[in-house]
């Protein structure tokens, strides 16, 4: 979360002219609540049933960016459906840019008065599996513009 993928993927989707898959708006389409919401009613372990329904779909699109949430990596089976269908970009950011980029929006796993620990312990869980995720690892501390340049080496 905080790392770039639902602005970035917009972008790389609309300047390629591909199709753009946003998991976690396409979750909130079909359930008509939030991310927030869904955590609150079904609780994480819940939430990743749905999410890993909407990783197959995903897996299943031909030549669409594709934007998963950040959670997504914890569940084996969703990477490995991933991996066979896309090329996965890692975009890489710090705990103080995901702290500044989630400042003021609803964010269920940092719902907490202690936000940069939440982060420092949501990615000291998950970079290992992020990095064997991915197929490239991109710096997304940048501004969006400079991430994209980034990205044109891969796509």
């Amino acid at each position: 979360m905080g790392s770039g993928k639902s602005t970035i993927g917009a972008e790389i989707a609309k300047g390629l002219n591909r199709p753009f898959f946003d998991i976690d708006i396409e979750i909130e389409k079909n359930m008509g609540m939030s991310i927030f919401d869904i955590f609150n009613q079904m609780g994480e372990a819940g939430f990743r049933k749905i999410e890993a329904e909407y990783c197959k779909k995903a897996a299943a699109l031909h030549n669409t960016i594709i934007a998963t949430g950040g959670g997504c990596v914890e569940l084996p089976e969703n990477i490995k459906i991933l991996q066979n269908s896309s090329v996965i970009i890692y975009l890489q950011a710090d705990p103080e840019t995901i702290f500044l980029r989630t400042a003021g929006s609803a964010r269920p796993l940092l719902n907490s008065t202690d936000k940069m620990s939440k982060i420092q312990n949501l990615l000291a869980r998950r970079k290992h599996l992020y990095e064997a995720a991915a197929h490239h690892t991109i710096d997304a501390n940048k501004p969006i513009f400079d991430v994209l340049a980034g990205l044109h080496t891969y796509i």
